[in-house]
């Protein structure tokens, strides 16, 4: 089967319009409101294992004002090894992402435009996550895992949650964290880290850098508490200022011309 495009937007005041292609083919318009679950599944018109192209739903609209309480996109993997794609373009949404036929969601997620908001509140993985300044991700519950992306925008981890970077992540200039929860780069992917552009202060949270983290100007400051590891890349005359209680294992391993600094009034351990 063929690639679909599906779009959701606000055709009348407190309603939700879906329209769009199937396989190329155009289908009637439906208009809707308060459904509560919302289920997309874009892996049942692919065929065998996957299909032919990158599916793609675009959402321009405030699904929580139209009474949608949850959107459940069900992403399939398709032959030409590229992810389907779900664009948030405006709105608030609860997102629950999967997949009907293979575990884990195989898409890439596009967080766009300031204003944006997008929940999560259960275990979710995405091949890439982009999100853009001024939109925020809302970790609510359980743990969120990107293998790849880019972020100018805000990540808030509620206490208790996780968001796991599984492979190379790049914060950009204006990127932020808050909340109470936990921060990761996993030490098991191969490639995993984050690429740090400019100064970045992430207080408040459990921070486990297990994987490589590579600053390339100013500094990151990391106010909280947890565990590093991994591989430290500083650019000459970027920083990291350890300004919270963190254990430095073995591991570690400062290269690149940059500086590692410890607050003398915080506990930093060997």
């Amino acid at each position: 089967m063929g690639v679909d495009q599906l779009s959701l937007d606000s055709s009348l005041p407190d309603f939700i319009r879906l329209s769009g292609t199937l396989d190329s083919i155009p289908f009637a318009d439906l208009s809707f409101q308060t459904v509560g679950t919302m289920v997309v599944d874009m892996d049942a018109n692919d065929s065998g294992y996957g299909g032919f192209g990158a599916d793609q739903l675009t959402v321009d609209a405030d699904l929580a004002a139209a009474g949608v309480d949850r959107l459940r996109v069900l992403a399939g993997v398709v032959n030409s090894g590229v992810p389907d794609v779900v664009q948030i373009l405006s709105g608030a949404v609860n997102l629950d992402l999967g997949s009907q036929s293979y575990g884990a969601a195989y898409l890439d997620l596009e967080i766009r435009n300031a204003g944006t908001v997008v929940d999560f509140d259960r275990d979710q993985q995405v091949t890439n996550l982009t999100l853009d300044s001024g939109a925020s991700l809302r970790v609510l519950a359980g743990t969120t895992g990107a293998a790849g992306g880019n972020s100018t925008g805000l990540f808030d981890v509620a206490d208790g949650a996780t968001l796991n970077f599984l492979g190379q992540y790049t914060l950009h200039s204006g990127a932020d964290f808050s909340g109470g929860g936990r921060v990761l780069v996993d030490p098991f992917q191969s490639g995993s880290g984050l690429i740090i552009e400019d100064t970045l202060d992430i207080n408040n949270l459990a921070i486990g850098l297990f994987g490589g983290v590579s600053v390339q100007q100013g500094i990151l400051t990391l106010g909280g508490a947890g565990w590093i590891a991994g591989r430290l890349s500083l650019a000459p005359g970027a920083s990291i200022n350890l300004a919270g209680d963190f254990d430095l294992n073995s591991g570690v391993f400062v290269f690149g011309g940059g500086a590692l600094r410890i607050d003398p009034s915080d506990s930093v351990r060997r």
